[in-house]
């Protein structure tokens, strides 16, 4: 993964990591073979991050031994144990997210080594694997406010520690709970699952309060221990019990329940009361000889009172032949209530009760015979000590438990045998040429069936004899003749078939034992699931119903599979026997693979679609890889289920039917299915389907020349050449009708100018992976919506597509948060599509439209909407050229701000932008490139509308704007040449200019500039003006025209004043109003130099500049002139910007050192004072500034 090679162990090793490391999972050892352990520890505590690159958990696959883990590990999505062998946790873990356990055992001494938040998102989830607690460890896990889930067996290994769940957990699951390890694992809540309660070893104690009453079955390995002493008067079973070990306290059964001690001859201990109450059911198996428990039989030992208070019923299973004459004990006690009378014994035996030496034993009263049938031709019926259909020596006689009964051609097998309540033979022959049929409501429960002669067997009773079936020829059918394959079963022993073995069942039925022998297997069921989960040995394995059948063993068989109706299930590596012969999927029939399992070897061939749902069909939540050569012998499906993955891996790819022209492919499967094809698909002029809402990979190049139908789901590619060769111009080549084209791993483009993309009424959508583009030059066509979806990659659409009359989505909006681009790059590429455009983006998605006019300039006559935006990225991208959208922009709620952008070139926006949101917005224009907005940015009904300029562009503002909100520059070139409304425009950075009217406020900060008009020109504001920044103004000496801010209520000058003269030579006293504002405060802190003889000179009282003289830098004489009371004051014009000064002293003081400024004097050459005779001393001079 990420940061680590392969490290090949041959003895016990420390891996140290140096630094933090990220892996997206890992695994330790191979399946078989390895017998080392491994450590992993970390320099300085250096994090092991665990990140798939994808929101799912990482797995930590530990195939055999232990890996123990002495380091802290992070996770964002939980942590996965698989593989058989111990992952230790050692470190102090920051995993969020659920700890599925799916099979070995995850061993923890602290809380802090589980990998657990305490979240809405972490959960304990038990798949088959086991929580061991280190020595030490007593944490309750039931306390941690997170679910534990049953969705496969719980393994809890207490490891001989002492643990007590205080709460009660689960989520009645169809898993069980299973007790391992020394030590005691105590349960005080209600815990809620569907499966078996094991205990296999230590003690597993139910307090007071417990419950674990939706359990259906629990069993008490040897070695194990159930504790209900703590329940007040012990615990009433609703759930079968059997087992080995032993039972601490009083229990019960309710009705229908079984007690069965085993599996096999055991002895199970009750350490307190048993209580058999009415209606409850004794399973003993019994040998062939008499002795007590020790492993030969089964007994019960029960080391209080025994009260067989109710009618019970005693089941034998007769497990070597007939049952010894004698006596067999049922039951030891210390004390007995109740009455032997309770206990409904089979015909042939009765029950004693030795209370000297405190034993119930059950007496053999009858000696077993060997019978033949004869039947009766009208009922034939097989019942226990009733109807004689049998011979024995001549005689007719019933039948007894234990008996050996044979059928031969002798016996009458019409109509059926009809086995009127459960037999215990200890054994059955059926030799005959002739067929016969066993129905009924009882079945076979003992001894064993041995099956010879031509003729067919038919069993239809729901058998559980556990010897041997022994199939010698003819055939032994399993269901089907009479009662519509509503029962039958076999035996549980083992199956030696050398004839044929047929299932014909419309129920689910098990066979979990090998079966040996070179016959042949069938299934020809109408429905249900027949699962043979042993070995299989034979020739050919056949499935011909309409039903399934599961093979889940480790297969040997020779012969072929063939499967030409229903479902054959494949559950192991080795299912479908040797790989030799092959398997062959006719039409009607499928192969389902629903366990993460690897075929390799097995050529496959297949053909149909399987009822609907694929010839070849992947499921089961993981993954499997098909080396196999695979053939097609028909058109075909292929189906990958949610939750799996289909590798078909062999590099030769798939071949089409041999010698024919085409054949058709589908590939099939819902959402969250993955299919991948590594070689070529072969497929002639045949074409290519995708259906279903899952993800098929093909490869990079493949041979088909058909058309290629995309009808759901994601057909991922990574080239053009993946959809065949092309050689004459088919606008449909690609059919997009609700699928999706993936391009996640490369570039693709199309660009033959053959094959054309036709989108479906369902629409077509493209995911394009992060960082890669997809280009499509070929002609597109069609009604159907394109959409972009998922992934933040490019979508370019460079052709010309007069035939596409569909609406372009740039992302599928909906609550998922998506990315990329789709760049329009053709002047026609969506010249006849649907109007609006919408860019959704919704849950913070950031898709953008990119215009790329580099082969020629875009209009778009579509309406744009945009809903839910982030505010960081462009809705509007223009890449490069001069492009227009003649189309209404209408912005709706999602987000603070709506970004347009314009890298190259211009963009033109003719008519108007419209929020139709309920709160205030931001129209945002960034970029290098210009923007020209000639239509009309107006409010919403949510409120104010605003104007933000960002970048070194230009935008220009040309429509009669009616937005109430404010309009901030911050870089690049504001230009207004239409109007704003009353919205202050404040300039940070960056320049405001242009030739139309503002209406609201303008402030030019420190970093900003003022250039009004376009060139020369007016640009007027209806409004007070601050100035702070730079002030840049034209003037045209030649012609007498200047740049001038008009309508101004008032000015504050600041900043700095920048002139430039176009034309003509300035001359001292050349003057040019730029701001005729009624009102003032301050200046200018600077203006530009002039012209070499000349200098600026600004009045900010009048808004004038003016030519001035360049200001002489020695003293001159100041002249004077009076005049009536008037004094009147002159210098030369070099001395312009020399400012006056003045002082008013009494006589007696005459000169001082308190000069004055007299305002208004720097920017004169004159100066009127009224004489005041008051003053009858005062003192003037010119100072330089």
């Amino acid at each position: 993964n990420a940061d680590f090679s392969q490290v090949n162990l041959t003895a016990d090793r420390t891996v140290t990591l140096d630094t933090a490391r990220s892996v997206g999972g890992l695994r330790f050892g191979a399946t078989s073979g390895s017998t080392f352990n491994w450590f992993l520890a970390s320099s300085g505590g250096s994090i092991l991050t665990l990140d798939t690159g994808a929101p799912t958990a990482p797995v930590l696959a530990v195939n055999q031994n232990t890996a123990t883990l002495n380091l802290p590990l992070s996770s964002a999505y939980g942590l996965t144990k698989t593989g058989a062998g111990t992952l230790v946790l050692g470190g102090t873990n920051a995993l969020v997210g659920p700890l599925s356990l799916n099979a070995g055992a995850l061993s923890f001494l602290s809380l802090s080594n589980l990998p657990l938040a305490f979240d809405a998102v972490s959960s304990i989830d038990f798949r088959g694997g086991t929580l061991q607690w280190a020595a030490g460890n007593t944490v309750d896990i039931s306390s941690l406010g997170v679910p534990i889930n049953f969705f496969g067996n719980a393994g809890f290994d207490t490891s001989g520690n002492n643990v007590s769940f205080a709460n009660g957990f689960g989520d009645s699951g169809v898993g069980g709970l299973i007790k391992l390890g020394a030590g005691t694992l105590t349960l005080n809540g209600g815990v809620a699952y569907m499966g078996t309660t094991t205990v296999s070893n230590g003690v597993l104690a139910l307090g007071a309060s417990a419950s674990i009453g939706s359990s259906t079955n629990i069993i008490v390995r040897n070695g194990g221990t159930l504790n209900v002493s703590a329940m007040a008067g012990g615990l009433t079973l609703n759930q079968n019990l059997s087992g080995a070990g032993t039972v601490v306290g009083n229990l019960a059964n309710g009705a229908s329940i079984i007690l069965a001690p085993g599996p096999g001859t055991a002895t199970l201990t009750v350490n307190g009361n048993l209580t058999l109450n009415g209606g409850g059911v004794l399973n003993y198996d019994l040998s062939n000889v008499t002795t007590a428990g020790s492993g030969v039989n089964d007994m019960m030992a029960v080391t209080g009172d025994l009260n067989i208070a109710g009618p019970t019923t005693l089941n034998i299973n007769l497990i070597n032949g007939a049952p010894g004459l004698g006596t067999y004990t049922l039951f030891t006690y210390n004390t007995f209530s109740g009455s032997v009378a309770n206990l409904t014994v089979p015909l042939g035996f009765s029950v004693t009760n030795d209370t000297v030496g405190k034993t119930i034993g059950l007496v053999v009263t009858h000696i077993p015979a060997s019978l033949t049938w004869q039947g009766d031709g009208l009922a034939n019926l097989w019942d226990i000590g009733t109807t004689a259909n049998w011979l024995q020596s001549g005689t007719n006689q019933q039948f007894f438990t234990g008996d050996s009964v044979t059928f031969d051609n002798a016996g009458s097998s019409t109509p059926a045998i009809d086995i009127s309540g459960n037999v215990s033979p200890a054994s059955v022959t059926v030799n005959a040429s002739q067929d016969y049929n066993f129905a009924g409501v009882g079945a076979i429960i003992t001894g064993s069936l041995a099956k010879s002669g031509a003729g067919t067997l038919v069993l239809e009773n729901n058998n559980t004899y556990s010897g041997p079936t022994l199939i010698n020829s003819g055939v032994l059918q399993v269901g089907g003749a009479t009662l519509g394959g509503a029962a039958g079963s076999l035996g549980s022993g083992v199956v030696t078939n050398n004839g044929a073995l047929v299932f014909n069942l419309a129920i689910d039925s098990a066979v979990n034992t090998n079966i040996f022998g070179s016959g042949s297997i069938s299934n020809i069921g109408s429905a249900g699931t027949v699962t043979l989960g042993g070995n299989i040995r034979g020739s050919t394995v056949t499935m011909a119903g309409a039903g399934s059948m599961v093979l889940s063993g480790s297969n040997s068989y020779t012969g072929q599979t063939l499967i030409s109706a229903g479902s054959l299930q494949a559950n192991h590596a080795s299912a479908l026997g040797t790989a030799a012969a092959g398997t062959v999927v006719s039409d009607g029939g499928q192969l389902y693979i629903n366990a993460n399992v690897n075929l390799s070897g097995e050529t496959l061939s297949l053909a149909g679609v399987g009822g609907g749902t694929g010839a070849l069909r992947k499921g089961g939540n993981g993954t499997t890889s098909i080396g196999s050569v695979i053939t097609l012998a028909g058109d075909t499906q292929l189906q990958v289920d949610g939750g799996s993955t289909l590798n078909l891996t062999n590099a030769a790819g798939i071949t089409g039917i041999a010698g024919a022209p085409s054949t058709n492919l589908t590939l099939a499967g819902p959402a969250n299915g993955f299919g991948n094809i590594t070689g070529p698909l072969m497929l002639g002029s045949g074409s290519l389907t995708k259906n279903g809402a899952g993800t098929w990979t093909i490869a990079r190049t493949n041979t088909y020349t058909g058309l290629t139908f995309i009808n759901g789901g994601t057909l991922q590619i990574a080239a053009p050449t993946a959809l065949g060769p092309v050689t004459t111009f088919t606008p449909a080549y690609v059919t997009l009708n609700g699928g999706t084209l993936g391009v996640t791993t490369t570039n693709v483009t199309f660009n033959d100018g053959l094959g054309g993309f036709s989108i479906g009424t369902a629409g077509g959508f493209f995911d394009v992976g992060f960082g890669y583009t997809l280009t499509i030059s070929n002609e597109i066509s069609g009604a159907g919506a394109i959409t972009k979806i998922n992934n933040s990659g490019t979508l370019v659409l460079s052709g010309a597509n007069p035939s596409f009359t569909g609406t372009l989505f740039v992302d599928r909006g909906a609550a998922i948060g998506e990315a990329g681009r789709v760049i329009i790059a053709h002047p026609n590429a969506v010249v006849s599509a649907a109007s609006p455009i919408p860019l959704r983006n919704n849950n913070g998605a950031t898709a953008t439209l990119g215009l790329d006019g580099t082969n020629g300039n875009i209009t778009l006559t579509q309406d744009i909407t945009f809903n839910g935006w982030s505010p960081s990225i462009p809705a509007i991208l223009n890449i490069a050229g001069s492009n227009t959208i003649a189309g209404i922009i209408t912005a709706s709620d999602g987000g603070p701000s709506y970004r347009i952008q314009s890298d190259n070139g211009l963009l033109t926006l003719t008519s108007n932008l419209i929020f139709a949101t309920t709160s205030p917005q931001t129209f945002t224009f960034q970029g290098n490139g210009s923007h020209y907005v000639s239509g009309v940015i107006g409010d919403g009904p949510g409120g104010a509308t605003s104007i933000r300029k960002d970048g070194n562009g230009r935008l220009t503002l040309g429509g009669v704007n009616t937005n109430s909100g404010t309009t901030t520059v911050t870089g690049g070139t504001l230009i207004v040449d239409g109007t704003t409304a009353a919205g202050a425009v404040t300039v940070s950075g960056g320049s405001l200019g242009g030739n139309g009217t503002i209406n609201g406020a303008v402030s030019i900060g420190a970093g900003g500039t003022l250039s009004p008009g376009s060139s020369i020109g007016t640009l007027t504001i209806n409004n007070s003006l601050t100035l702070a920044g730079n002030t840049f103004v034209e003037v045209n000496k030649t012609s007498g025209q200047r740049d001038q801010v008009a309508g101004l209520t008032s000015v504050a000058y600041g900043g700095t004043l920048t002139v430039s003269n176009l034309s003509g030579t300035l001359a001292p006293g050349d003057n040019f109003q730029i701001f005729p504002a009624t009102a003032f405060t301050g200046n200018f802190t600077g203006i530009s130099s002039a012209p070499s003889g000349v200098t600026w000179n600004f009045n900010p009282a009048s808004g004038v500049l003016t030519v001035a003289s360049v200001m002489a830098s020695t003293p001159t004489n100041i002249t004077f002139k009076v005049t009536g009371n008037t004094l009147t004051l002159g210098w030369p014009e070099d001395y312009r910007g020399w400012i006056l000064q003045s002082q008013t002293n009494a006589l007696s003081v005459g000169l001082s050192t308190n000069w004055a400024d007299v305002s208004g004097s720097g920017s004169v050459t004159n100066q009127v004072i009224t004489i005041n005779p008051a003053a009858p001393a005062v003192f003037f001079r010119l100072r330089n500034p």
